[in-house]
């Protein structure tokens, strides 16, 4: 079954016999002039452009064990659903397709108020949670500390393979799929609030694309 169902109340995600209702607040136009904050580590780069069918899309290349992270720039609520479609373009030696939300400093400064290298563990100082989708799991964390709170080993990543991604956050409760099948339903007892959003990935090629982000209903 389809994923999810455009309706007058907004657009339905499925997670095998659950659901969830987003109401659309941000889409990417893929173009330099939106609120990107990207941060690399030395060597990475990035371009706006067109896939081969038209399409706008970011492509991040950090494919020499360089870390690069991507954020938009503006608050998200902490109930939400992020929807973004991905594909690792090789040569590369990973295929990491991650991401960040409910991203917060704890001084209640905005992130940009900070430098960060773009080095993983600049980012497990601070609240957030991280999706992670790699050659060998997919995993959620959960930052101060890079907890895990939900692995699956038997769903992992493979180049050239275009991925659709979707992760909701209703309260405490995070759903993740791919390519319409549910992956995690997992549970954080005291969970993050509004925060920011980021794509994020290590020693990958990476075109992005369809990436938008909605309000619960």
């Amino acid at each position: 079954m389809k994923n999810e169902k455009k309706k007058n109340a907004g657009t339905e995600f499925r997670f095998g016999g659950d659901s969830v209702r987003g109401s659309l607040l941000w889409s990417a136009a893929f173009q330099a002039s939106e609120p990107w904050l990207f941060e690399f580590e030395k060597g990475g780069t990035r371009e706006f452009g067109k896939t081969a069918d038209g399409q706008a899309c970011l492509r991040i290349d950090c494919a020499k064990k360089l870390g690069a992270t991507g954020w938009i720039q503006r608050e998200f609520p902490g109930d939400l659903v992020i929807e973004f479609e991905a594909i690792a373009i090789p040569p590369a030696d990973c295929n990491n397709l991650n991401l960040f939300f409910c991203a917060r400093s704890l001084d209640g400064q905005p992130l940009s108020a900070t430098t960060r290298s773009g080095t993983y563990s600049d980012y497990h100082v601070f609240p957030n949670y991280i999706f992670t989708f790699v050659t060998s799991h997919s995993r959620v964390r959960r930052d101060p500390g890079f907890e895990i709170i939900g692995e699956v080993k038997e769903r992992t990543s493979k180049f050239g393979v275009p991925y659709r991604i979707v992760v909701a956050k209703t309260g405490g409760r995070i759903r993740t799929s791919i390519n319409d099948e549910p992956v995690h339903d997992v549970t954080d007892p005291n969970p993050h609030g509004a925060g920011w959003v980021g794509l994020r990935t290590w020693n990958t090629h990476v075109e992005y694309r369809g990436f938008h982000i909605y309000a619960v209903v």
